[in-house]
């Protein structure tokens, strides 16, 4: 445990600042919040655990979004050479693009290396993973807190790497915080939701948690009518996809 005269409160910052920008990415909210308080907590071998979960995830998520076909059972190892495949590390433009290449394949391996430690660290002392014998020594917040920071550094790399330098069309995902308009349009429409005496929703909000096909129906029939507003509120990404849809028609 943590001197007492010390701050005990663990971040993972590195996942952290990619959950500020996505927060529909409700799994890795859940995952890097269990981390902080099994390493604030009594029980730090859970974060044995929880950091292999949270580098499979990431691994999941880039490979849905690259429709990189991967099996169900297949392990972490198995998960991450997959997303090296269709990863790209680093932008246009660098000198000796072929050396830069080799350095961080070299870096990558080296991930590789930390991902492996991190399933047997969970195998041979998570606490959730596989029952131990009743009188075993358990690991302590240091060691568990090496793991943590480990899958933060392994997660956050690989997220942002993704999002950087996408090599392949992603899958569009849907998130709430990029369409104010249409959100402010339909609160406008609809009374908030009041749920017993002091718990307020609005509309925008819970149409989009409870039924997302439902808020992306309404997102195109908004967007469809052509207001200036429903143009203002087209992202980036949605912007690439209407233009295609548009070149692909002519």
């Amino acid at each position: 445990m943590p001197d007492a005269n010390e701050s005990s409160t663990f971040k993972m910052d590195g996942v952290r600042s990619v959950v500020d920008r996505y927060p529909g990415a409700v799994q890795l909210t859940h995952q890097v919040t269990a981390i902080e308080q099994a390493l604030d907590s009594e029980l730090p071998g859970l974060a044995f655990d929880l950091s292999k979960t949270l580098v499979e995830t990431v691994c999941k998520t880039v490979l849905n979004d690259c429709t990189v076909v991967f099996d169900k059972d297949d392990d972490l190892p198995a998960l991450l050479k997959k997303v090296f495949t269709c990863l790209r590390l680093f932008p246009d433009g660098q000198a000796a693009p072929g050396q830069v290449q080799e350095r961080l394949k070299r870096t990558l391996n080296g991930l590789s290396t930390t991902v492996q430690g991190l399933c047997e660290l969970r195998s041979n002392h998570g606490l959730a993973g596989h029952g131990q014998d009743a009188f075993a020594t358990n690991l302590e917040r240091v060691q568990a807190e090496f793991a943590a920071r480990a899958a933060d550094a392994v997660a956050c790399f690989l997220w942002n790497a993704h999002k950087n330098y996408q090599r392949v069309p992603a899958v569009h995902r849907l998130q709430y915080t990029d369409h104010g308009n249409f959100n402010d349009w339909l609160d406008g429409l609809h009374e908030p939701v009041r749920i017993l005496t002091d718990l307020e929703y609005v509309v925008s909000e819970v149409l989009f948690k409870v039924d997302q096909e439902a808020y992306r129906s309404a997102l195109e029939d908004y967007t469809a009518g052509g207001s200036k507003d429903a143009d203002d509120d087209l992202t980036a990404d949605d912007a690439d996809i209407q233009q295609d849809n548009e070149e692909d028609r002519s």
